[in-house]
């Protein structure tokens, strides 16, 4: 009998906390912390919507030019483009060996890549902590963005 009386409870309780969840926040009705409502939307956004039709692990985006993307066997980020058909590092550095990690085209990571607003951004490893990274998409201005608050990886 207590058996039966527990299994009760624990149906009346979980009926319970069903019937009194908010869907608020998942209609929209709660408070809009969005600050353009054009992203108010399910639909692809192209300027603004990670990529994901290139990769599994998303190693390679597109921009109106060129492809972007990281070969697996290596440590450095191409670039094919798109009217010329050229392939070559994507390093802007005249300078450059292309060879080293202090190429703006070298990425120790397999975490991706992406395209936002005419910059490919990346994260690396800096000092044990990931680092965002952004650049031009042809290669130049490497930048630090910001150290992130945890590794990517988990």
């Amino acid at each position: 009998m207590k058996k039966l009386a527990s299994i009760i409870i624990i149906i009346c309780a979980t009926i319970g906390c069903v019937a009194c969840t908010s869907t608020e926040s998942a209609s929209g009705g709660g408070g809009n912390y969005l600050l353009d409502e054009k992203f108010q939307t399910e639909t692809y956004l192209s300027s603004y919507d990670m990529q994901n039709a290139y990769a599994r692990f998303k190693i390679a985006c597109e921009s109106e030019n060129a492809y972007y993307f990281k070969p697996e066997q290596s440590h450095f980020i191409y670039f094919y483009d798109k009217e010329t058909g050229v392939v070559d590092k994507l390093c802007g550095r005249p300078e450059c060996s292309h060879d080293t990690a202090d190429c703006n085209a070298y990425l120790d990571e397999q975490l991706g890549i992406c395209c936002y607003n005419q910059k490919i951004y990346f994260t690396k490893q800096d000092k044990m902590r990931s680092v965002l990274y952004a650049m031009n998409e042809d290669g130049t201005d490497l930048e630090r963005v910001q150290e992130l608050q945890s590794n990517m990886n988990g």
